[in-house]
C-alpha cells in the first residue's frame, strides 16, 4: 500500500480555504506570496500590541482566549499595518500527539447545527498571512501559565510555518465570517480592546 504523502502547512491551508468556501464562509481572494511579511517594521509593532495588551489585561488573559485575541489582532493589523491575516482554526501537532483535535467533520456539524457551548470545544485559533507566516499570541503564553512558569518570560510566536521546529499547525477552516457561520454568536472582535492602545 502506497504511503500517503505528508501534507505541508501550505497544503492544509489551501484545503482549509476550499473547505471553508464550500460551507459558505466568506474567504477573500487568497494570493500566496513568497515575500515575508513579518518584517523588521511589522514585528516591533506586534511586540507593542502584545506587551500593552498584557499590561492592561494581565497575563492570564492569554489563557484560553485564542479566538477573541486573534479576531481583535486581525482587525488591528488590517487597520494599522495594512496587512490582511486570515483568521484560522485547527489543531496543533507535537510528535505523535494532537492538541486541540479538530476535523472537517466537526466543523461541518457546527455549520449545520451550531456549536452549543463554545467553551467546551476543542480547537485552536491563530492568524495566517499570505506569506504562510503564522502569528499566535496565545499558545506559548498559555503553556507557560498552565505550567506555572515565570510569567515574565511570556512571549508569542510570529514566524514562517517552516520555522516551527517542535510543533506543527494543522489548519482546518478559515475566513472572515467563519465564526458567524458556525454559530459563535458571542464572540466580537471588539472585546479585547486593541483599538484602545494601537499606535496611529
Amino acid at each position: 500500500m502506497a504511503t500517503k504523502p505528508h501534507l505541508t502547512f501550505e497544503d492544509r491551508f489551501l484545503e482549509a480555504v476550499q473547505f471553508s468556501r464550500s460551507l459558505g464562509v466568506s474567504v477573500p481572494k487568497f494570493e500566496k506570496t513568497d515575500t515575508r511579511l513579518l518584517t523588521s517594521t511589522v514585528l516591533p509593532q506586534l511586540d507593542i500590541y502584545f506587551l500593552k495588551f498584557m499590561e492592561d489585561k494581565g497575563p492570564s488573559v492569554f489563557f484560553s482566549q485564542c479566538i477573541n485575541i486573534h479576531l481583535a489582532l486581525a482587525k488591528i493589523m488590517k487597520k494599522r499595518l495594512n496587512l490582511h491575516p486570515m483568521f484560522t482554526i485547527g489543531s496543533i501537532k507535537k510528535g505523535d500527539s494532537i492538541g486541540f483535535p479538530l476535523t472537517q467533520a466537526d466543523v461541518s456539524t457546527w455549520a449545520r447545527s451550531g456549536v452549543g457551548n463554545p467553551f467546551g470545544l476543542s480547537l485552536h485559533a491563530w492568524l495566517t498571512l499570505p506569506s504562510m507566516e503564522i502569528i499566535d499570541f496565545t499558545l506559548r503564553p498559555s503553556v507557560i501559565i498552565n505550567n506555572g512558569l515565570n510569567r515574565d518570560s511570556l512571549r508569542y510566536d510570529a514566524k514562517h510555518w517552516r520555522d516551527f521546529l517542535s510543533i506543527e499547525y494543522l489548519p482546518i477552516a478559515t475566513g472572515e465570517d467563519l465564526l458567524e457561520k458556525l454559530g459563535f454568536r458571542m464572540f466580537d472582535a471588539q472585546v479585547s480592546g486593541f483599538d484602545d492602545f494601537a499606535p496611529h
